[in-house]
């Protein structure tokens, strides 16, 4: 399950609260698609810090399958944003990597294991860790 909140109206923090499955991915992603917020501009990090990912590597290099109908709607529209995946282990960031060369899902998605460096090559501040301290807002969990 993932946790999704915007932070200061500059970045969409997609953070992982339990183990990562495909079916959690794809419901955290349509929900931040349906939500009346959504801007295809806004950059996405994909915090899945401390989560086991409970998925093979055929369904991540396929899971854009499983977007079809928002793709049209919605993906074409993120063309030229960035999306980061923060993880914090080998094993997360091998498995994860398949997504770096499937440009179905995202046209431009990078793997990293340090914040910073995530959310510099996302082009935006790395925000406080309490969501208190920033203009966070929250949307629906996912």
């Amino acid at each position: 399950m993932f946790q999704t909140r915007v932070v200061d109206g500059l970045l969409v923090v997609h953070r992982a609260i339990t183990a990562i499955t495909i079916d959690s991915v794809l419901q955290a992603t349509r929900r931040w698609f349906e939500d009346h917020r959504f801007d295809p501009a806004l950059p996405v990090l994909w915090d899945c810090r401390d989560q086991f990912i409970h998925a093979s590597l055929a369904d991540l290099a396929t899971i854009h399958e499983h977007l079809d109908g928002y793709r049209s709607r919605q993906l074409h529209r993120r063309r030229g944003s960035r999306s980061a995946v923060l993880v914090s282990n080998l094993t997360s960031a091998a498995a994860l990597s398949v997504l770096e060369d499937n440009h179905h899902l995202m046209p431009d998605i990078r793997v990293f294991h340090d914040a910073d460096e995530a959310h510099g090559w996302l082009g935006v501040p790395n925000p406080p860790l309490d969501p208190a301290d920033s203009g966070d807002r929250p949307c629906a969990s996912a």
